[in-house]
């Protein structure tokens, strides 16, 4: 760690919060993930870190398909609630002494199937309806709760869930001197893309 400290720097609190390491400086607030190739270093001003915060991370994607399938079956099913086939086609008379039977017979098959469009359109909605069920579940299995950095100006930096204890800890490590430590308690829903996707 010395080798990454600048001239005149030193190193105040080192807190573990495995799998990664924060250690605190004079000038910035250095995180590291020991074994991690994609982020094994990350180096911010110290007057940069405002606070430290829960936060939940979900899958801004999952949203987005969720939105669009209670769109379609809200539609679907008000269409099938509201829509009446046989007021817009009614079903014709049946000509007197039987002359043009097959065409009639022919003519009444389509509009039984034109009739059922009304039904179609109810159950199409309740089949989006189940699909967006699936997508919530979906999205409240993947959320991500974190401990998170929160860096003026840049991304959070996140960190594994800690509790309340441990991110007291860090509140007052990254707190200058004289000033009051930031509430880490709040906790923040925050819509934003996972790192996976």
């Amino acid at each position: 760690m010395d080798q990454l400290l600048l001239d005149g720097e030193t190193v105040e609190q080192v807190v573990d919060v495995t799998p990664a390491r924060v250690a605190v400086t004079t000038h910035r607030v250095l995180v590291f993930w020991p074994g991690d190739d994609e982020r094994a270093f990350r180096a911010i001003d110290r007057p940069n870190v405002r606070a430290v915060r829960p936060k939940t991370y979900w899958r801004r994607s999952l949203w987005q398909h969720l939105a669009a399938t209670v769109l379609a079956a809200g539609l679907l099913l008000a269409g099938g609630y509201l829509f009446d086939p046989a007021s817009f086609v009614p079903r014709p008379d049946e000509p007197a002494g039987g002359g043009g039977g097959q065409i009639f017979g022919s003519a009444n098959r389509i509009l039984d199937y034109f009739y059922m469009t009304d039904e179609a359109l109810f159950w199409l909605g309740a089949v989006a309806g189940a699909i967006a069920l699936g997508i919530l579940g979906l999205q409240l299995q993947g959320r991500e709760r974190t401990t998170a950095l929160e860096v003026t100006g840049d991304d959070d930096v996140r960190l594994p869930d800690l509790d309340e204890e441990r991110r007291r800890e860090l509140a007052v490590a990254i707190t200058p001197p004289g000033e009051e430590p930031p509430d880490p308690t709040e906790t923040v829903g925050l819509l934003a893309r996972r790192s996976d996707e």
